[in-house]
C-alpha cells in the first residue's frame, strides 16, 4: 500500500514517459539486438549461453534476457511498452527506496520542518535528471543493474546502523550490535542479481564502496560482518550453480569466453569505448542537467566551507558517488550511462546541502516547476516521436512498410544496400535481411525480392550500375518512400 501511495505522486511522470514507450521504435544499436538474442534463445531453447545472428555471443548475462523471453510468453511479441517496463519499474522503485532511505536514516537533513518538502524536491529532480530520465525509457539493463546497486547498498546501510526513530532529532545514527541476518542474504542476493544482470562490474563496484566507507568512516573492523561466511557462500552458490548451467549448455570454450567476458570485457576493457581517462568528470556535469551541476556545487561548497558533512549518510553518499565516477574512469571503456548508478545519491546528496544551508522553502517550488517544465516537454517530444522514429535510424517503419508489400505481393525475401546495424532487423522481419552489393545487381542475383536502402545512397548506387553498364530495366522499381528509405521492388 505504501509504494502504492507513492506511485500516485508519479501520475505525472508516468504519463510523460508513457508516448515515448508507446510510439517510438526499437533503436537498431542495442534494443534490437538484445531482442534478436531473446528470439535466438527462444528458438534454440538456450537459457545459457547465447548467439547472436547464430555466432556464440558471451557479452550479455542472462537476468535481461530471461526477461524478454518471458515478456515474449506473455504477450507473444515483442512490443516497446511492455519491454519498455523493465527500465521505468526499476526507476520508480530506485526513487522509492532512496525516499525511504533519507526518511529513516537522516533526520537532520530530510525530515525536520521542511523535511517532506525536500524529499519531494529531491525525487522530482532524480525522475527529471537527464541520465534517469533518458535510462527510465530507453530499453539497456543498466536501470536493472543500477536498482540491484542501490538495493545492495542499502541493505549494506542496514547492517551499520539502526533507523532514526519518529522523534529522535539526532541526525547521528546508533550503530548495529546484531545485525539481522536477513539483511547479509540480501546483500548477496542484490549483489547475485547485479552481477547476473550486468557483469562483475557490480560487484567490483559494491565491495569497493562499502571497503572504503568503512575505512574512511574508521569502522573497518566491520568488514567480517558485512562480507561475512553467509555472503560469500551464498555468492559461491549463485556462481557455481550458473557457471555450472552454462558449462552444461554451451560447453567449456562458451564458459571460457563467458567468464573473460563478465570478468574483464564489455564494460572493463571494450575497444569500442575507449575515452580518456577525465572523460566522465567532464560528462557527469551534462548527463546530470539541470540538477546535477547544482548539486555539485552545494556539495562543494559544503565542504570547502566545513570540511566534513552534516551526518554518516552524507558521507556515505559522497563515497557512493565518487567511488562510482572513479572506477569507471579507470577502466578503458567508457559510456555516460555508467554515471547512472552515481545519480539518485548525487541529488540527493545536494538536497541534503540545501537544507543544511538553511534554503527557504518558497525556492523549492521553482525547481519543482521546472521538473514540471521537463515532463511536459518530455510528454509533447513524445508525441511527435512517430514522425520522426524513420529520421532517428530506427527502422520499424521501414520494416512494417516492407512486410505490408512483401505479403501483397509475394516476394522471397528481403534485401538491404549498405544500410548500417541491420543485424537486429529480423525482430520486425522474421528473417535475416540479406546484404547485396551493385554486382549482384549486375549478375542478376534479385529476382522477385524487395531491396531496401537509404534514399541518400541511391545517387551512389546509379553511378556504380552505370559503371558496370546495367540497364535501368534491371535496376528495379521504386514502390515506396519511408522517411529517409525506399523500397525497390526486383
Amino acid at each position: 500500500m505504501k509504494f502504492l501511495q507513492f506511485l500516485k505522486q508519479y501520475i505525472p511522470f508516468l504519463i510523460a514517459a508513457l508516448p515515448a514507450l508507446v510510439l517510438r521504435d526499437f533503436s537498431p544499436s542495442d534494443e534490437l539486438r538484445y531482442i534478436s538474442i531473446a528470439n535466438e534463445a527462444i528458438a534454440q531453447n538456450h537459457w545459457l549461453a547465447f548467439t547472436y545472428q547464430n555466432i556464440p555471443y558471451a557479452d550479455v548475462q542472462p537476468l535481461y534476457i530471461w526477461l524478454l523471453r518471458m515478456w515474449k510468453t506473455l504477450f507473444l511479441h515483442h512490443n516497446m511498452w511492455s519491454i519498455g517496463l523493465l527500465s521505468l519499474v526499476p526507476s520508480l522503485v530506485i526513487l522509492w527506496v532512496m525516499n525511504r532511505w533519507v526518511m529513516k536514516f537522516d533526520l537532520g537533513s530530510m525530515r525536520l520542518k521542511d523535511g517532506s518538502q525536500s524529499r519531494r524536491l529531491a525525487r522530482f529532480m532524480l525522475c527529471t535528471c537527464l541520465i534517469q530520465l533518458a535510462m527510465s525509457i530507453y530499453l539497456r539493463m543498466e536501470m536493472l543493474f543500477s536498482l540491484w546497486i542501490i538495493l545492495a547498498l542499502y541493505n549494506f546501510w542496514k547492517l551499520l546502523y539502526q533507523p532514526l526513530g519518529p522523534n529522535d532529532l539526532d541526525i547521528q545514527p546508533q550503530p548495529v550490535v546484531k545485525p539481522h541476518h536477513h539483511h547479509q542474504c540480501l546483500f548477496a542476493l542484490y549483489i547475485f542479481l547485479a552481477v547476473f544482470t550486468q557483469g562483475a562490474t557490480g560487484f567490483y563496484l559494491i565491495f569497493l564502496i562499502t571497503t572504503i566507507y568503512l575505512f574512511v568512516s574508521r569502522k573497518l573492523i566491520l568488514w567480517g560482518r558485512v562480507w561475512n561466511w553467509r555472503v560469500w557462500c551464498l555468492l559461491a552458490l549463485g556462481f557455481g550453480l550458473w557457471f555450472y548451467g552454462t558449462y552444461l549448455e554451451g560447453g567449456e570454450s562458451y564458459l571460457d569466453m563467458m567468464l573473460r567476458e563478465l570478468t574483464l570485457g564489455g564494460t572493463i576493457a571494450a575497444p569500442d569505448h575507449h575515452r580518456p581517462w577525465f572523460y566522465l568528470l567532464a560528462t557527469i556535469w551534462l548527463d546530470t542537467l539541470p540538477w546535477g551541476p547544482i548539486c555539485i556545487i552545494a556539495i562543494g561548497y559544503t565542504l570547502y566551507k566545513k570540511h566534513a558533512l552534516a551526518s554518516p549518510l552524507q558521507t556515505f553518499y559522497l563515497t557512493v558517488v565518487l567511488v562510482t565516477v572513479v572506477m569507471f574512469s579507470c577502466f578503458r571503456s567508457k559510456l555516460d550511462v555508467y554515471l547512472l548508478p552515481a545519480a539518485p545519491f548525487l541529488i540527493y546528496l545536494g538536497v541534503m546541502q540545501f537544507k543544511q544551508w538553511q534554503w527557504p522553502v518558497r525556492w523549492h517550488w521553482p525547481m519543482i516547476w521546472v521538473g514540471r517544465g521537463i515532463l511536459i516537454f518530455l510528454f509533447i517530444a513524445g508525441c511527435a516521436v512517430p514522425w520522426a522514429n524513420s529520421y532517428t535510424g530506427s527502422y520499424g517503419d521501414l520494416c512494417h512498410q516492407a512486410k505490408k508489400l512483401h505479403r501483397q505481393l509475394g516476394t522471397e525475401h528481403y534485401h538491404v544496400y549498405k544500410l548500417p546495424r541491420v543485424d537486429g532487423m529480423d525482430a520486425y522481419l522474421h528473417e535475416d535481411p540479406i546484404r547485396i552489393s551493385a554486382e549482384d545487381i549486375a549478375n542478376g542475383k534479385l529476382h522477385n525480392t524487395l531491396l531496401l536502402m537509404q534514399e541518400d545512397r541511391m545517387k551512389q548506387l546509379n553511378k556504380e550500375l552505370d559503371r558496370l553498364n546495367v540497364p535501368d530495366s534491371l535496376r528495379g522499381e521504386t514502390l515506396r518512400e519511408v522517411g529517409p528509405y525506399l523500397i525497390i521492388r526486383f
